[in-house]
């Protein structure tokens, strides 16, 4: 068992089975700064994946970067294949759409991913 197969095992067991889907624009928005703004003629790719969903510890909220009520995300590598995360997405998360607001951590030792982190937060 390879260390992309024990991340995978360990978001499975500490996930306690949960699913996530990744919903990515197939374009990004012309402005950055308003990643809402993205063009109505592109479709999206989901994926379904096993996640780890916890919330962000209060000590770390300063209500700009990181606001009350915002989630970490955490994926296996292994899960996504060659699909890359990015503050453009949109995780469903137990019937909620959450914004990828941050791509906090990419875990990539040498040319191999491990595991994403993702800040999400809910409208």
């Amino acid at each position: 068992m390879g260390l992309q197969d024990v991340a995978l095992a360990l978001i499975r067991k500490f996930g306690e089975d949960r699913q996530v889907t990744l919903l990515q624009p197939s374009a990004a928005p012309a402005d950055p700064t308003k990643p809402w703004e993205v063009d109505p003629a592109s479709t999206e790719t989901s994926i379904t994946v096993p996640a780890v969903v916890v919330p962000i510890r209060s000590g770390l909220i300063d209500g700009e970067t990181i606001k009350a009520g915002d989630e970490t995300v955490l994926i296996a590598g292994l899960s996504l294949g060659s699909i890359i995360p990015t503050a453009f997405d949109k995780v469903l998360d137990e019937g909620v759409e959450k914004a990828v607001v941050a791509v906090p951590a990419r875990v990539k030792p040498g040319k191999t991913d491990f595991l994403w982190k993702l800040q999400v937060r809910a409208p």
